[in-house]
């Protein structure tokens, strides 16, 4: 696979803007009914997991996750991207063009979410897979841990879904 250099337009959201951000407390699936929202399918579970656990992996060692997107074509071949520019209104576009085409792709984003305890630090992931007419998000909330006192980074409980996206992959 090839890196590509999408052109960016930074906004400090952490989802695409689609008009309802959860770093507001508002999931933007709020007012589509729920059997409307398409949730992924079991194949991507290994790269959503493996997304997650780069993000943690990274954060246990004192380093912060920058824009990254995974990929694997249909053969098993994988690539990696960092991108620190990357935005996520920028993400389907970045996956649209890798070459050769994936089967599977994630671009995963550090942010936070609001909670009844405050702004928890949360993963921002989008899910892409060929043959499927929509992406999807995920919101991954985590605890940074403490290395001082040898506490590891963890996630804290599974993904949750928060709304579909455009898929360059269908």
């Amino acid at each position: 696979m090839v890196p590509v250099n999408p052109s960016t337009s930074p906004t400090g959201s952490p989802l695409p803007d689609d008009g309802t951000p959860p770093s507001d407390g508002t999931p933007p699936s709020e007012g589509v009914p729920a059997e409307q929202v398409v949730g992924f399918s079991a194949a991507m579970a290994p790269l959503i997991d493996l997304a997650v656990e780069h993000g943690l992996d990274l954060l246990g060692r004192g380093q912060d996750l920058q824009p990254t997107v995974l990929a694997v074509t249909a053969e098993g071949m994988r690539g990696m991207w960092t991108e620190p520019d990357l935005t996520p209104e920028d993400a389907a576009g970045f996956v649209g063009r890798i070459e050769p085409r994936p089967a599977r792709a994630v671009a995963v984003f550090d942010g936070g979410v609001q909670t009844d305890e405050g702004l928890t630090p949360a993963y921002f992931v989008e899910s892409f897979e060929a043959g499927q007419d929509v992406s999807v998000r995920l919101v991954v909330p985590h605890d940074v841990g403490h290395a001082e006192e040898g506490i590891a980074p963890k996630a804290l409980g599974e993904p949750t879904l928060v709304a579909n996206g455009p898929n360059p992959l269908a």
